[in-house]
């Protein structure tokens, strides 16, 4: 009894360590190569490519960089990109919840990224009004923070 009680302790801690090891990573943060970090970096910089100015929002968020991120993704979503408009209001909601200012500019973009039709960005406002007893994301915003 006391070899398997020890078996099991032993293997309950090196479960336990390698949990430990394993660090939580956002599922669209992505890192750049130095090369692709320097060419994103131009396209987003100089020639308003708004795609490139998300990958390196998502690169930034990676490296838990989220102020660079958010910066970033901002650009990216003012440049009309749907992805980081409905990715800011989640970026947000994961990094700053309990700024209001943040989270209300997070609210206006997923609503301007389901303007655009963005399939995601629709879903992401259905999930909100389901899980908050029918109020879409704005809505929740204001109960939340119970600004009038």
């Amino acid at each position: 009894m006391k070899t398997l009680f020890l078996f099991l302790l032993f293997f309950a801690l090196k479960a336990n360590s390698r949990a430990a090891e394993v660090e939580y990573k956002f599922p669209h943060a992505e890192e750049l190569t130095d090369k692709q970090f320097q060419l994103d970096f131009q396209k987003a910089s100089h020639q308003n490519e708004p795609s490139a100015a998300h990958r390196l929002a998502r690169h930034y968020w990676a490296q838990d960089k989220f102020k660079e991120a958010l910066s970033w993704m901002r650009i990216a979503a003012i440049m009309g990109h749907a992805q980081s408009q409905r990715e800011f209001y989640v970026f947000v909601n994961a990094q700053f919840a309990d700024d209001m200012v943040l989270n209300f500019e997070g609210v206006l973009w997923l609503e301007k990224a389901c303007q655009s039709k963005y399939e995601p960005a629709i879903f992401q406002q259905k999930a909100v009004a389901e899980a908050n007893e029918g109020r879409d994301a704005r809505a929740n915003f204001y109960h939340i923070f119970k600004v009038k």
